[in-house]
């Protein structure tokens, strides 16, 4: 039965995409984005078959420890509605109930700073109502994560589009086919939730400013899907955002020296919030996670280490982390650092990145104040998520997967100041060699 309700889903959501006025918001084709979703399904299959396969130890893959969470979840119901659902929307003494109800739960609370922002329970929450209908059958729980992403991302590609950066058919192929972002986006893990609410919030607050204030509740939705599914990127692109909408429409040579001041300011409030909420240590808060992850990645063996510098609660420490956290968040992994097959995609994706980085440079096209003001944009909101993923995270195969978030930006941005005029002018001169 539940394999039906499986296909009807499927059925209804290529209906959907073929049909609704939405997907006619891209200007392309609607088969374009048929085939995305289909090949969105097959790698999301694969991921399945790789984490069934390939890690031994349910408890270590991504996929099946907050779908086992979902299960000790699912028992509250059965011995207290009320209580259930009271973790299950946060609202009521959750603290207390996972002390009474969830002991034996190994990733609810895992995190033992702000346990309320706790963004693995965006995913134990997901997988939990999935259950009443799946039945236990893992492949319902994939196809609704796989189409809340998909959604997400064709958000992004309006939004992008609607910017006009670069061809909307390069475009789809960096949302849609990017090696790293098509696999950790066919999967039941947070990432979902998060591009949805990235692409919703950047795409509706494109349209409030241009009048269409009945977007507000969606605005306020995704604000909160960004802010529960991972609140640093929330956190990163702010300021980021804040200092584009400040240089929108300048042409007066002062953009850089904006988002420095808008950055400066944004990183002073940071250092010092603990003086209004006392608790609220972000260098404690960052040097915790790294220390927690570095005891995480020695009790699971993780092959993939890379060495980041101890932190402490000292602005000296994370400074003189700097050039590490770039250059493992930018610049890794290489051919060296192989560990498994998965290496090869993220290795063979780096080096696309440096072959365009390096085309950018030798047929570069001077962008005009539109795209520049883009550019320092996805700069700020890169470098910023490049520092916390390197100063936190000591493990490639999680620095793959967390940097997905500002790869979209970075490829578009190399993409933007790429001349193709030039690359075609230059082939033609070979050619008639």
């Amino acid at each position: 039965m539940v394999w039906l309700y499986i296909l009807l889903l499927l059925l209804i959501s290529l209906t959907f995409i073929r049909k609704s006025r939405f997907f006619k918001l891209t200007n392309l084709p609607a088969s374009y984005f048929v085939w995305a979703f289909v090949f969105k399904l097959i790698t999301g299959i694969i991921f399945l078959w790789i984490y069934t396969n390939y890690y031994p130890k349910r408890e270590e893959a991504d996929v099946f420890k907050y779908y086992d969470d979902a299960i000790v979840l699912n028992s509250v119901y059965d011995q207290s509605k009320s209580d259930y659902f009271a973790l299950l929307t946060g609202i009521g003494d959750v603290d207390a109930l996972t002390k009474r109800y969830l002991q034996s739960s190994r990733y609810w609370d895992s995190s033992p700073t702000f346990s309320f922002l706790n963004d693995n329970r965006i995913i134990i929450r997901f997988n939990s109502i999935i259950l009443f209908f799946s039945s236990g059958n893992i492949y319902l729980h994939l196809s609704v994560a796989i189409i809340v992403s998909f959604i997400g991302l064709t958000f992004l590609f309006l939004y992008f589009n609607e910017l006009n950066l670069i061809n909307a058919k390069v475009l789809y192929t960096i949302l849609f086919f990017t090696p790293s972002l098509l696999f950790w986006t066919s999967s039941i893990l947070k990432e979902n939730f998060l591009f949805l609410g990235l692409g919703m919030f950047l795409w509706t607050f494109e349209k409030i400013k241009k009048g269409s204030f009945t977007l507000i509740p969606f605005t306020i939705l995704s604000l909160l899907l960004v802010f529960f599914s991972k609140i640093y990127v929330a956190g990163t692109l702010f300021p980021a955002l804040a200092a584009f909408e400040w240089n929108k429409n300048k042409r007066d040579g002062k953009a850089f020296w904006r988002y420095s001041v808008t950055f400066a300011l944004y990183a002073g409030l940071i250092l010092n919030i603990d003086y209004f909420f006392p608790s609220f240590n972000i260098l404690s808060i960052l040097a915790s996670k790294q220390s927690e992850f570095i005891c995480l990645s020695d009790w699971i063996g993780a092959k993939s280490v890379v060495f980041v510098p101890e932190l402490s609660s000292n602005v000296i420490s994370f400074i003189q982390a700097i050039p590490y956290a770039l250059y493992n968040s930018l610049l890794r992994p290489m051919p060296w650092d192989y560990s498994n097959l998965l290496s090869i995609p993220a290795i063979a994706e780096l080096f696309v990145i440096l072959l365009l980085s390096l085309t950018g440079i030798i047929f570069f096209k001077r962008p005009d104040a539109r795209i520049a003001n883009f550019i320092l944009f996805s700069t700020g909101f890169i470098l910023s998520m490049s520092l916390l993923i390197g100063w936190t995270s000591p493990v490639l195969g999680a620095i793959v997967r967390y940097k997905i978030v500002f790869l979209p930006f970075l490829l578009i941005a190399l993409v933007s100041i790429v001349d193709t005029s030039r690359i075609k002018t230059t082939i033609n001169k070979f050619q008639l060699k």
